[in-house]
């Protein structure tokens, strides 16, 4: 389809433009107008051009019958006050409607004709309203992208009796569309939400070969969950369609597509009623599923931040620091009730402070940074620790930095050798002080907490205690008391400390085994699908054998998490006797085929 941009002469054209005007609307009030303002610059082009234009869009479903509700009126004066210009609503019967009566007044040049799903024609994709349709202009332009997967008269069946193009819009979201779909970059997520599975059956199905996982929301997921067995109350739901879902989750068992739906979600009684987190095993038969829970919204995180192939999320680091600033900057907030906060942060903390900034209404008034790393520095090849290492440049977090909305400064040392270089401490466009011919001295880096409340208390008369350093309901403060009582009953700290960091140390030298196990003896076969574990895989020692087989099992099966211990002591004690002949664990297939091990996805 062609653009309409590219038609040469639009001039007192009468154009025939398709829309998608179905906005919220609550009380005859647009609670969301988002599509609107998509549509203004097809508007304002052929409003440019000269043409006369004839809008015709539909809101909701009033199943071919006129329901007053419904009526475009409210959207036709949102529109009116956004373009500035006069539109004319015609609200009688569509097929007493002649061109003549369009534009009676010279001056006219916008109309807008009633909800088109006022008429049971249009959803049966009918040649009489159609034909109709076509008789009011010279052109017909389809904008309306969201839609045109319908077999609707508005849709498909008027470009058979028109000069068909496509609006700005259209063009927009095919570009974008195209983009997703050929210039993709493993690992890959897609999230598809909207009520009805029917309609996006066959989109789901060309995306599953493309993406890592779909994540499906909204009331698409109604269904699943009800498919998986479960109640879903009074929620949205859409009949017969059990046999799409099943060829979804089958389809995306051949591609190793994870398809994720919602383990918890938000209920009430009816849409306004306070919602409540509920697992989805929880739901009673007058609930209503109005969002996704807590739970799931993690999940998805995870899963987009999440490497498939080394099963690690690459950003863990920095989002459980972020989510610590978070609960600091709220306590700070509540405390000296204050609704905003400035912050001052070194290196890493700036990076951080700017993740926490990106969430909806952050307290964050501005943000001075000191040796901030914004475009990440050259150390973290030295290997210098898991800090560093995530400062590389070009991590998928500093390639998301971007300007705060907020007054900001950047002071940085020429010589500081642990941002290098030294630019890339400046975002564009950012306010930067840079201080020459010196470094940047950082003499509290390896202070103990000690000694930093000492210097605090005794130097800078001033210290802040974190109020969760005495909330019982955590972790961190439920074993301090613990380690206290230990002390009380002869404990040395001291040597605790020291078999911790002993231990660690083994634990990374194990895993560098394992994965130099896992890299060296094992082979993925593409054409069969097939992980293959070579003969060597098995001659090391036990714990890394143990480990090595764990990693790859969790890979294959891709489950959300790792087999039981015990399971896996006894698929290699079977190994280990060339008893294994075929075993199912964590969602992957084991065999062995003439002393050969061989991992598949579970079918």
């Amino acid at each position: 389809m062609n653009n309409i941009k590219d038609q040469e002469n639009l001039s007192q054209k009468k154009v025939l433009l398709r829309l998608d005007l179905n906005v919220p609307l609550k009380n005859g009030l647009i609670t969301d107008e988002t599509r609107i303002n998509k549509i203004i610059p097809v508007i304002n082009f052929l409003v440019e051009k000269k043409s006369k234009i004839i809008i015709i869009s539909h809101v909701g479903r009033p199943k071919g019958e006129v329901n007053k509700t419904l009526s475009l009126k409210p959207i036709c004066e949102n529109l009116q006050k956004k373009i500035k210009k006069k539109i004319k609503l015609f609200s009688n019967n569509i097929f007493e409607i002649k061109q003549k009566d369009l534009f009676k007044n010279p001056d006219d040049q916008i109309v807008l004709l009633e909800n088109i799903r006022f008429y049971k024609e249009e959803e049966k994709n009918d040649t009489s309203l159609a034909k109709h349709l076509a008789s009011f202009a010279d052109f017909y332009v389809n904008d309306a992208f969201s839609c045109s997967h319908r077999s609707h008269t508005s849709v498909s069946k008027i470009a058979e009796f028109l000069p068909a193009f496509a609006g700005l819009q259209f063009e927009t979201e095919i570009n974008a569309l195209k983009k997703v779909t050929t210039e993709i970059k493993k690992p890959i997520t897609c999230i598809i939400g909207g009520s009805k599975i029917s309609t996006k059956i066959k989109v789901i199905k060309n995306l599953i070969p493309k993406f890592d996982n779909i994540i499906i929301v909204g009331g698409m997921a109604n269904n699943i969950i009800s498919y998986k067995g479960n109640q879903i109350g009074k929620s949205l739901k859409e009949e017969n369609c059990e046999a799409i879902i099943k060829e979804i989750f089958e389809i995306s068992k051949n591609y190793s597509c994870t398809i994720t739906y919602p383990e918890d979600v938000l209920v009430g009684k009816n849409m306004d009623d306070k919602s409540q987190i509920k697992e989805i095993d929880n739901i009673k038969n007058d609930d209503l599923i109005l969002d996704i829970g807590p739970k799931t919204i993690n999940k998805i995180k995870n899963t987009i931040f999440l490497n498939q192939n080394a099963n690690e999320a690459i950003n863990n680091e920095l989002f459980n620091k972020k989510k610590e600033l978070d609960r600091k900057i709220q306590w700070y907030t509540h405390y000296t009730q204050q609704d905003k906060v400035h912050i001052i942060a070194h290196s890493m903390g700036g990076i951080v402070s700017m993740l926490s900034h990106q969430k909806h209404q952050s307290p964050i008034a501005s943000l001075t940074t000191l040796g901030t790393p914004w475009k990440g520095t050259k150390m973290h090849m030295l290997g210098l620790g898991k800090h560093v290492r995530q400062l590389a440049p070009g991590h998928p977090i500093i390639q998301k930095m971007s300007l705060p909305p907020f007054p900001h400064l950047a002071i940085t040392a020429d010589l500081d050798w642990i941002l290098l270089p030294s630019e890339n401490a400046i975002l564009k466009n950012m306010q930067n002080t840079q201080i020459k011919n010196i470094n940047l001295i950082r003499p509290l880096i390896k202070f103990n907490k000690k000694d930093l409340i000492f210097l605090s208390k005794f130097i800078f008369n001033f210290n802040v205690d974190d109020p969760t350093n005495h909330n019982i309901k955590f972790n961190r403060i439920k074993v301090r008391n613990l380690i206290k009582k230990l002390e009380d009953f002869g404990l040395d700290k001291k040597k605790f400390q020291l078999t911790i960091e002993n231990l660690k140390k083994s634990d990374q030298s194990i895993k560098f085994y394992v994965e130099k196990n896992k890299r060296e003896n094992s082979n993925f076969n593409y054409r069969k699908n097939e992980l293959i574990l070579k003969e060597n895989f098995f001659d090391n020692s036990h714990e890394v054998i143990f480990r090595s087989l764990s990693d790859l099992i969790h890979l294959v099966g891709k489950k959300p998490n790792f087999v039981r211990g015990k399971k896996i002591e006894n698929i290699l004690s079977k190994i280990k006797v060339q008893k294994l002949r075929k075993e199912t664990l964590g969602g992957c297939v084991i065999k062995m085929v003439n002393h050969t091990v061989i991992l598949t996805k579970e079918e």
